[in-house]
């Protein structure tokens, strides 16, 4: 009986490796990175000069949605443009003005983004603050459009 066992659990331990080894065959990784067919952005390029791809505005994006200011910072100072837009026009402006994320809002504008960009369905930031229900914030996004740069940064001041 021990020796069935045996030669069970050597029969299954070959059949297991033998399943890793075609796996690994198969699934060689490539010199190409996973993301390496998403489009380039033309027109916003990191300060070192290397092109974000759609999948970073992406990321950019979600990271103002989910209220990660150091993200949208780090960004920021990479060299991506505030109004960068994702594959359904979205720019991060919008995902923290329908969160209400104020700080990102405040960085955001601070780095020139237009609240009045439109989205694929039509939508700007002034929109998603009020289906936010944020009547603070869809304020303070009407205000900030058309100002000069000092009078947005005094509106910001005063807002904080």
């Amino acid at each position: 009986m021990s020796v069935r066992r045996a030669s069970d659990y050597i029969f299954g331990t070959l059949f297991v490796f033998s399943i890793a080894i075609l796996t690994a065959i198969v699934y060689q990784p490539t010199t190409e990175g996973p993301f390496d067919n998403y489009p380039i952005i033309e027109n916003q390029t990191s300060k070192d000069g290397q092109s974000f791809n759609l999948l970073h505005v992406a990321n950019f994006v979600y990271a103002a949605e989910q209220g990660e200011y150091k993200t949208v910072v780090r960004y920021l100072n990479m060299g991506m443009a505030a109004d960068a837009q994702d594959h359904n026009k979205d720019t991060a402006l919008m995902g923290a003005a329908l969160n209400g994320h104020v700080k990102i809002v405040k960085l955001l504008l601070m780095h020139q983004a237009d609240p009045n960009v439109k989205n694929s369905g039509g939508y700007n930031a002034i929109d998603f603050a009020k289906i936010n229900e944020d009547s603070e914030l869809t304020a303070f996004l009407q205000q900030s459009h058309g100002g000069t740069a000092d009078s947005l940064s005094r509106s910001i001041s005063s807002a904080e």
